[in-house]
């Protein structure tokens, strides 16, 4: 058996190795859905911000090159790797949610989309990219409730996800996820360079602990949410057990949340 805080599992699993391919982002020590969220985000703002930031500002390459689940002020990059998006956990807040009977948390995640080096006319004709990657990203996890059509997972059974994307909610982990506080211009040094501009926001985020989950169940830890509006596309599974199967640790309210 196996106890899952969100979508990392207890005892904390390995991060893995880094991916072959450079511009993928790796994996962050015990927290899978941070990663899910950084992948997320870097997919919206390519495929809604790419095509025009690469026409009208000549760039070689996307507008997020890679997503890394750390904070910038962290790295030592090459300047080479820039535009580049940033996430990373803030805060983490326990919580006993009296809704639903659950334990779990509530995090906050800072996120920066840093600029590349430019000149000062640069800047000012790049400046308004700002309102693009707000927008996507508004769209993408208010509206979209956490799905947007760039990102699908590799084996997705969600029978939404070939036309929707799927969902952070669902491959993260997440119950919540919604921004906390606006978008605003920032500045970021990396390593021994001079500051570069950035892009902060920051989302919330919040996990429940699920104990007792059987380890030939960990690739489909479900348990249906149904969200906002009933709407089908909008229900969230992280585990769901079969007839009979039962879950030490859950209170009577929970278990009878299943279906």
């Amino acid at each position: 058996m196996t106890d899952y805080h969100g979508a990392a599992p207890l005892p904390v699993a390995s991060r893995g190795s880094d991916p072959a391919d450079p511009t993928e982002t790796s994996p962050a020590f015990s927290d899978p859905g941070l990663v899910v969220l950084a992948d997320f985000m870097r997919a919206v703002i390519r495929d809604e911000v790419n095509t025009a930031f690469a026409t009208d500002f000549a760039t070689e390459g996307a507008v997020c090159r890679k997503a890394y689940p750390h904070d910038p002020r962290e790295d030592l990059l090459e300047s080479n790797y820039l535009p580049a998006l940033f996430c990373w956990r803030g805060s983490i807040d326990p919580k006993r949610f009296g809704d639903k009977g659950l334990d779990g948390t509530e995090s906050t995640v800072q996120c920066f989309w840093v600029f590349p080096p430019a000149d000062e006319l640069a800047m000012t004709q790049m400046a308004p990219v700002l309102h693009g990657i707000a927008a996507a990203l508004v769209k993408a996890i208010e509206a979209g409730n956490g799905r947007h059509p760039a990102y699908v997972v590799t084996g997705d059974t969600d029978p939404f996800a070939a036309d929707y994307g799927s969902s952070i909610l669902d491959h993260g982990g997440f119950w919540v996820v919604d921004f906390d506080g606006d978008f605003r211009f920032s500045e970021v040094r990396i390593g021994a360079a001079e500051p570069l501009q950035a892009i902060f926001w920051q989302l919330k985020v919040r996990e429940h602990h699920v104990p007792g989950v059987p380890d030939d169940r960990g690739d489909a830890i479900h348990l249906t949410i149904d969200q906002p509006g009933d709407d089908p596309i909008f229900s969230q599974e992280i585990w769901e057990p079969t007839d009979g199967e039962s879950v030490s640790g859950f209170t009577d309210g929970f278990s009878s949340g299943f279906r």
